[in-house]
């Protein structure tokens, strides 16, 4: 989802000047007359990736951070 978003941001930020030239010749901002009369978001969909992606990550952190608590201090800084 994430990868979504950041290829149509940058997407945008590169055809910065062809959206202005189209402006600039009578494009207009609403696109009611194309069938698209308002936007709709999945909130609850997006919920959910929301808290997948957090068990995710916090169940891909469990075993590194499990590792780090029984590091010995010692041992790390004499190991460089």
């Amino acid at each position: 989802m994430i990868c979504i978003a950041n290829t149509i941001s940058l997407s945008v930020h590169e055809r910065t000047r062809e959206l202005g030239l189209l402006r600039a010749v009578g494009m207009t901002r609403a696109l009611s007359t194309q069938g698209l009369e308002a936007l709709a978001l999945p909130v609850g969909e997006l919920l959910v990736l929301v808290v997948l992606g957090g068990l995710v990550g916090v169940i891909a952190a469990l075993r590194p951070a499990w590792r780090a608590g029984r590091l010995d201090v010692v041992r790390a800084i004499a190991t460089e």
